[in-house]
């Protein structure tokens, strides 16, 4: 008798339901969701966010089950967002700066954040399983109002781990679209050392989003003011992480200045800043991916001439961790976002040639025929020690070297022979290697259409 009084009185079920909740759903789902549906909604709330902390990316269902909105986000967060379950809360992106491209990093070794010092902040937040929603509340509203010191107190008061660093994450994300308060999303992205790399280039990609509308003056002025007030933020704290900062935004920036209507806007393209180029060629190449004739559309672009492309919309593109860096020898540069790299070269001609295969492969549905085609053009093909069923080819296309791709779900196989190749698995099909062999100095002295264009000059 007591005791259901001492239950009630309390509010539902305590630690050790929830945490038997947990257990039981470790080895039998479904007698777990069934026990789930038939708590009172606070309860359930706490029970589905414990169990999807311990199981973070595999209980996408239970988020139906939420009655909050804070619940819900939290739950489809621990479900999309891959790092969350991939990366240890307690390991640390490496210091930024002196990495290469597309590397994981997080802030300079200089870098302080200005909430250094805070104390943990709770009130106004009650026990201890409905007081994580609660603090993550608190953050995201001071984060809004711009009361960094708080957000980073409230978020401070959740347990170490996974959740405090979430905490400091969605509070980073909450700071809105103004460039404004880029410096106090970077400031909260501090306080998720584990994840502070995927937070930085989140919040850049959501920055992005105050360039006013494409092919216009006022969406200029705002990317060179994006340009110029991330270099005042980094250049005096690490110079090489403001540069890798400035690619970062560039390479985002870049395409949504000059999407939309069915001719590319150069003159828009020419007024951008020289740091701008190798995107001016990336957000081409994504416009000409749907054509039938890519090479030929982006060489005709970028000599100047004005071609009937598809408008930029509509184009699914394979994710950031389907392509990945084997041994190659090329540069990399940033491509239409702040993770996703492909191979880059000085030689802007060569540059647009790598920017278009690229783009060709990490389309979803992937078009290799058009890659093979451009390879073939001149009919030189090696095969000489090649195993059966791949191709070595030595077009400049052939430049990708070193990238691995993966298609219809299957990864690719690794480079073989000791020679940098891109092998490519278009669900079930033969597998298309493209190496070197001599490409690159193919590509030096044969590259066609050498005129001069408007946009190529660098």
């Amino acid at each position: 008798m007591w005791s259901l009084i001492l239950v009630a009185a309390c509010g539902g079920p305590g630690p050790e339901p929830v945490q038997e909740l947990v257990e039981l759903y470790a080895t039998d789902p479904v007698a777990a969701t069934a026990r789930l549906a038939g708590l009172p909604e606070e309860d359930r709330d706490r029970a589905v966010i414990a169990i999807v902390e311990h199981n973070p990316g595999q209980t996408q269902p239970l988020c139906a089950l939420t009655s909050t909105r804070s619940a819900a986000a939290r739950c489809r967060r621990f479900n999309e967002r891959q790092h969350l379950w991939t990366i240890p809360p307690s390991s640390r992106s490496p210091p930024g700066g002196g990495g290469a491209v597309g590397e994981r990093t997080g802030f300079p070794e200089a870098y302080r954040a200005p909430w250094l010092g805070q104390q943990a902040d709770r009130a106004e937040c009650g026990r201890a399983g409905a007081a994580n929603l609660c603090l993550e509340e608190r953050a995201v509203t001071a984060a809004r109002e711009g009361r960094v010191a708080d957000a980073a107190g409230a978020c401070l008061a959740v347990p170490e781990g996974r959740l405090r660093q979430d905490c400091f994450f969605t509070a980073a994300e909450s700071v809105g679209t103004s460039m404004d308060r880029y410096a106090d999303g970077v400031a909260l992205c501090a306080g998720a050392p584990g994840y502070a790399h995927e937070c930085h280039t989140h919040l850049l990609s959501l920055l992005v989003g105050f360039v006013a509308s494409t092919g216009t003056d006022e969406a200029i002025a705002d990317l060179r003011s994006g340009v110029e007030h991330l270099s005042r933020v980094w250049r005096p704290v690490d110079a090489a992480f403001a540069d890798r900062t400035l690619q970062q935004y560039l390479a985002l920036a870049t395409p949504a200045v000059l999407s939309g209507g069915t001719r590319f806007p150069l003159s828009v393209a020419e007024r951008l800043p020289p740091a701008a180029r190798p995107h001016v060629r990336s957000a081409i190449a994504a416009r000409v991916a749907g054509t039938e004739r890519p090479f030929e559309a982006a060489a005709r672009i970028w000599a100047g001439e004005s071609v009937e492309i598809p408008e930029a919309h509509g184009a699914h593109w394979a994710p950031v961790e389907a392509c990945q860096t084997e041994g190659s020898t090329l540069d990399r540069q940033y491509f239409l976002d702040a993770q996703r790299t492909r191979p880059a070269h000085a030689d802007p001609e060569l540059d647009l040639q790598l920017a278009v295969a690229f783009a060709l492969i990490q389309r979803r549905p992937p078009r290799l025929d058009l890659v093979v085609r451009q390879q073939l053009g001149d009919g030189q093909v090696a095969q000489e020690g090649v195993p059966p069923g791949q191709l070595l080819l030595g077009r400049p296309v052939g430049l990708l070297a070193g990238q691995q791709v993966h298609g219809g779900g299957q990864p690719a196989h690794a480079a073989h022979a000791r020679r940098d190749v891109l092998q490519v698995d278009e669900q079930g099909r033969d597998h298309v290697a493209v190496g070197l062999h001599r490409g690159l100095q193919h590509a030096r002295h044969g590259v066609a259409h050498r005129g001069r264009g408007r946009v190529r000059r660098d």
